[in-house]
């Protein structure tokens, strides 16, 4: 994972309030296994620049640098400087980051560049297949399901997190079947914004995954598409349609329940339906 934009803007805080917080998130950023840190940026913009584009609507921009227009170093960077030495003095030669205990799918098409249209098995030049790149799709319009899916990836990645579980990002078509847990949060699971859930023949190997012994968290929304989701959940959706109060009845003894135990969820009933959240691993059965 490579952490890009890192960094605030003196036009807004205490420079010595952004390099407490560079610093703080450089050494975790290192501590979590991450590949690198980009900061935002390098310098102030001169006061010359103040009336050109962006500047001249974006005042807050003009003072993110490490170091002033003049070249004068800001905290920012002397914190910056300090982690060269300290990593510099390190002797890292050998160590590997350990695989993660989640995989977290990233859908193959936000990963590629432009214009790649490979994987359709379409006996046609890739140049004349109709589809739209996550790179179109998000420029946009589409700007809403980008929102959507790095928000659910981002919330994801921050509870597993939180609950001590490390996280990996593979890409769709990587090989996540080592992975003991994975994690496919909505809109992963949905269907109408083709960029941004996995792709159908991915469930399969989802399926294969599940009976070789993983665990698989899913959560899904009104829109949700799922082959055969009964043979990997042991359950379905039934409807989307919106829900003001839902019964859960427990048919074995958990922690949460007893036999024969009810217990009533109420909401209001608007939005686009009700979400459902399932676990399953064939070999805990």
């Amino acid at each position: 994972m490579l952490i890009q934009e890192l960094g605030a803007s003196n036009a807004q805080y205490a420079p010595e309030r952004v390099a407490d917080f560079d610093r703080t998130s450089i050494y975790s950023a290192f501590a979590a296994g991450a590949n690198g840190v980009l900061l935002w940026c390098y310098t102030d913009a001169d006061r010359q620049q103040y009336a050109r584009a962006p500047y001249t609507r974006a005042p807050h921009e003009t003072q993110f640098g490490l170091t002033e227009a003049d070249g004068t170093l800001r905290p920012a960077g002397r914190a910056l400087v300090a982690f060269e030495e300290a990593a510099g003095s390190m002797d890292l030669a050998g160590i590997e980051r350990p695989r993660a205990d989640v995989a977290l799918l990233v859908p193959h098409e936000w990963s590629r560049a432009r214009g790649d249209f490979t994987g359709f098995n379409l006996p046609l030049d890739s140049t004349a297949t109709p589809y739209v790149s996550v790179a179109d799709v998000t420029a946009g319009a589409g700007n809403e399901a980008k929102t959507s899916l790095m928000s659910a990836l981002l919330a994801a990645y921050v509870m597993s997190r939180r609950a001590g579980l490390s996280v990996d990002l593979p890409r769709e078509f990587d090989d996540w079947h080592s992975y003991p847990l994975l994690w496919l949060p909505a809109p992963l699971t949905a269907t109408e914004q083709s960029a941004m859930h996995v792709r159908t023949q991915t469930w399969e190997r989802v399926h294969d995954y599940v009976n070789a012994g993983g665990a698989l968290f899913a959560s899904v929304s009104g829109d949700a598409a799922i082959p055969d989701p009964a043979g990997l959940f042991g359950a379905r959706m039934v409807d989307a349609a919106p829900a003001g109060e839902v019964t859960l009845r427990s048919s074995k003894r958990s922690a949460a329940f007893v036999p024969a135990s009810c217990s009533s969820l109420h909401r209001p009933a608007v939005g686009s339906g009700f979400g459902v959240f399932a676990s399953s691993s064939r070999a805990a059965r």
